[in-house]
């Protein structure tokens, strides 16, 4: 029984201890979304303006690599697409508590592996550190540098621990870049924006520098850093230039950061109007065809819909009749079926009349016919029957067909059967001789 307790009891320590491990873990990597920070660092003791070459930043050119200081700009193009390169400056910044104030600017390359960011807390012979970056897709990332491993702060595995986010600007316009840290707690501030803070003690001092992604083009505006004034016991400000009254060279650094952000922002706005002007310049051209295109639309809708309008009018009528015809017979439950009955009488109606108007031509013309017969009958009926004596008919030549002169018909032939020339008309032979054969023509001419 005693046996069977240690186990349990070993089981439990082997639980805590797991547990306290993962607690360890999680107070030594912790992120939260609220600013962490509230020190005030008036203290200016790192200002550069990269106005000139000078020992705290490296200047290369090779197959590999081409730093510049050109113009009041770092600029930097890692060549090679095989890895990143980190840039320590020169500067003694091996501070506890500090802020870190740049600007970063991505330029368009043809590499998905773009980035630039900052290094700080490097650790000697870049045993570790943390770094921050930003790349082509407006997302950033912070990781955690442990010798050759990297652990990611942000995102995950999956993403490589990039985050998107909206503050950050479109490419070849420069990032206002700033970190806070004290007490191994960081925020992070993009384009004065608060983005996020963590707490983490693996490294609490260390170097500064750049890291610039592989095949990446970019530029560093200036690089400030700020330290708090209460525990100044030996730090000294460390700039290009001059030194100045501590409260001064604050007050002119956060004057230039401001500057260069309201800079930066124009140059952002610039670059909107700029891409505006060039659609604007694109449609140009287009616009006189544009114009025709839909002036032509608008007349061809324009005679459509007086079509549809007169069609419209027309059924509306047609409707306002039915709609008599509906109230008139309103409450019978086949109301509708009526109507539609009703419009096949209609056109069945129309039909007749057109069927009628046509029976009424032919009968005229039947009466015309039977008129001429009996003419004939009344008065040539002698030279009809004999055939020796026909009726002149006209042949294809136009001579008549037999040899002998033509009958005088002394006009007696109505003028609808005969022509100029006084020639029976070859179309109306066919049916007097047929009318002929029958022996009591009084009756059915009657």
């Amino acid at each position: 029984m005693s046996e069977k307790l240690i186990e349990i009891k070993n089981a439990m320590i082997s639980k805590v201890k797991s547990v306290g491990i993962i607690v360890l873990c999680i107070l030594m990597f912790h992120k939260t979304k609220s600013q962490m920070i509230h020190e005030k660092f008036d203290k200016l003791v790192v200002s550069e303006n990269f106005d000139q070459s000078n020992n705290n930043w490296s200047t290369v050119s090779n197959n590999d690599n081409l730093f510049v200081m050109q113009d009041g700009e770092y600029i930097l193009n890692r060549k090679t697409a095989v890895s990143p390169f980190a840039i320590l400056s020169g500067f003694e910044t091996n501070f506890e508590m500090y802020r870190l104030v740049t600007s970063l600017k991505v330029e368009k390359t043809g590499s998905d592996e773009t980035a630039l960011g900052i290094l700080f807390m490097a650790q000697p012979n870049n045993k570790g550190g943390y770094m921050f970056e930003i790349n082509k897709f407006k997302e950033y990332r912070i990781r955690r540098m442990e010798g050759a491993a990297f652990k990611n702060i942000t995102g995950d595995a999956k993403n490589s621990g990039w985050v998107k986010h909206p503050t950050i600007v479109d490419l070849n316009l420069p990032n206002l870049v700033e970190i806070r840290t004290a007490n191994s707690n960081f925020d992070l501030f993009i384009n004065n924006t608060f983005v996020q803070t963590f707490n983490d003690n693996m490294y609490t001092t260390g170097k500064m520098g750049l890291i610039v992604g592989p095949a990446t083009k970019g530029r560093v505006d200036f690089f400030y850093v700020f330290t708090n004034s209460k525990p100044a016991d030996n730090v000294t400000t460390q700039t290009t230039k001059s030194n100045n009254d501590d409260v001064d060279i604050s007050a002119l650094a956060e004057s230039i950061i401001n500057l260069k952000t309201q800079i930066n922002k124009l140059k952002e706005d610039n670059g909107m109007l700029r891409k505006t002007i060039d659609a604007m310049k694109g449609e140009d051209g287009d616009i006189d065809a544009l114009k025709k295109s839909h002036t032509a639309q608008l007349e061809s809708l324009q005679n459509q819909l007086s079509q549809t309008q007169t069609r419209l009018d027309s059924t509306n009528n047609a409707n306002k009749e039915l709609v008599k015809y509906r109230d008139m017979i309103k409450g019978d439950e086949n109301s509708d079926l009526l109507i539609t009955l009703s419009k096949t009488v209609k056109t069945e109606r129309d039909k007749n009349v057109a069927m009628q108007e046509e029976n009424k031509q032919l009968r005229d013309s039947l009466e015309m016919i039977r008129a001429a017969v009996k003419s004939i009958l009344g008065n040539s009926i002698e030279s009809l029957s004999n055939p020796k004596n026909p009726p002149p008919v006209k042949s294809n030549t136009g001579k008549p067909n037999n040899q002998q002169p033509p009958p005088k018909t002394g006009g007696n032939l109505p003028a609808p059967l005969m022509d100029e020339e006084g020639y029976v008309m070859p179309q109306f032979l066919p049916s007097i001789i047929h009318l002929m054969k029958y022996k009591n023509l009084e009756i059915m001419l009657a």
